[in-house]
């Protein structure tokens, strides 16, 4: 399952947050079901699923721009756990 509208024109996998394993309709013939693992029984209609996996995706992003800008510093300030430290339900293959 992809939604079809990445930055690279390729198309990426959906996964469950939980396990890995790529996202499917609960009922095939119905693309209107709603979305999620089988094996974690995680599910969510099409529309949050992709919204979840899109967030995971520009959370990660700010992470690796964040840990790129303090690179080569001698220490880091301690702080909150930021988005980045989330588990999202929903997650991509795409790497950043």
């Amino acid at each position: 399952m992809s939604d079809g509208s990445t930055s690279d024109d390729a198309e990426h996998l959906v996964l469950c947050g939980f396990c890995g394993s790529p996202v499917a309709h609960r009922v095939e013939s119905d693309p209107t079901s709603q979305a999620g693992c089988v094996f974690c029984n995680n599910w969510a209609n099409i529309d949050n699923v992709i919204s979840i996996a899109k967030e995971s995706v520009v959370s990660a992003a700010k992470k690796s721009r964040s840990h790129s800008s303090v690179y080569g510093r001698k220490f880091k300030a301690v702080e909150e756990p930021s988005d980045s430290d989330i588990i999202y339900l929903f997650i991509t293959d795409y790497e950043v």
